[in-house]
């Protein structure tokens, strides 16, 4: 399991250039790439995304490349306007003395500002591709295992979680039989206040067969409630997702998706057993059941 963070960079010297690679990714729920590239990659983006996509499978990457020239001869070239407005003021000044030297180019070109050096033109650089590669793939090479270790710090945080939603589970399952217990023993109790209220002579007269009727009565409205609080087939399915999510972010490869998708369900489990429960103490439960899944929901979103 990977993180979609990361960062990694190269460098190497090919032929007559140092070439320098930094290669920076974030969390994106789909492959995005942005290029920063010399005027000499110009025309070679699809290229370079290919290369990117063979290891980052899925996040918002940014790449750029910086070309330096090695032993390059310095080049020169004559400042024109700087040379012609030398020559105006010097002309002016002539003519305000009343000075009649000639101006000589050598007098020119010994002031300052006169030559000024140029970097080698773009269309001269010629890098070699088969270096360059490499240089990008050893920077992706060392985004990918900072993403990996970002994984592992990801799946450390995601088992504590998941370890506390498994406490918190195992807490509603054990509080079902004392909700039933409780309704049972509540509605015997409001039952016998309303036998008590009727005349002794009317409950005489058919107390056997009225016990008989009541005690049956009550057994069904209890078996009525826990049929309609019963969670255990939610309680089932919450665990089999669970036990998929453990299993997934051992695995290597591309996960984000999937788990993005079990968190869904997860929690769609949590809402249906919130609303079954009728019952304060699991109403407690779930709510924190979905404190802890929202957890899980943003860690996810920066799983490859």
């Amino acid at each position: 399991m990977r993180s979609m963070t990361g960062y990694g960079k190269s460098s190497a010297r090919v032929k007559d250039m140092n070439i320098r690679v930094e290669a920076r990714s974030v969390n994106h729920r789909f492959f995005n790439c942005q290029l920063n590239l010399p005027e000499v990659f110009s025309g070679s983006n699809a290229r370079i995304e290919a290369i990117i996509r063979q290891y980052i499978p899925r996040g918002a990457i940014n790449l750029s490349i910086k070309l330096e020239p090695v032993n390059q001869k310095p080049v020169y070239e004559f400042n024109i306007p700087v040379i012609r407005e030398y020559h105006n003021r010097i002309k002016a000044l002539q003519k305000k003395l009343g000075l009649k030297d000639p101006l000589s180019i050598n007098t020119l070109l010994a002031l300052p500002g006169i030559q000024q050096l140029i970097q080698l033109r773009p269309a001269e650089i010629k890098p070699d591709w088969t270096g360059t590669e490499k240089v990008i793939g050893s920077a992706l090479k060392n985004l990918v295992k900072m993403r990996s270790s970002e994984g592992n710090r990801l799946k450390k945080a995601l088992e504590a979680i998941l370890k506390r939603v498994w406490s918190l589970k195992e807490e509603v399952r054990k509080r079902i039989p004392e909700v039933k217990s409780q309704y049972e023993a509540t509605l015997s109790k409001r039952v016998a206040e309303i036998l008590a209220k009727i005349k002794p002579e009317i409950v005489g007269a058919n107390q056997c067969a009225d016990a008989n009727n009541i005690n049956q009565r009550i057994a069904e409205e209890v078996a009525f409630f826990a049929q309609k609080i019963d969670i255990t087939e939610e309680i089932n399915r919450l665990e089999s997702h669970l036990e998929e999510f453990r299993k997934t972010i051992k695995q290597d490869g591309e996960s984000g998706k999937k788990l993005d998708f079990l968190t869904q369900e997860i929690l769609r489990e949590v809402n249906t057993m919130a609303s079954k429960g009728n019952d304060s103490k699991i109403a407690h439960y779930t709510i924190a059941l979905k404190t802890e899944i929202d957890k899980l929901k943003e860690q996810v979103q920066n799983i490859e």
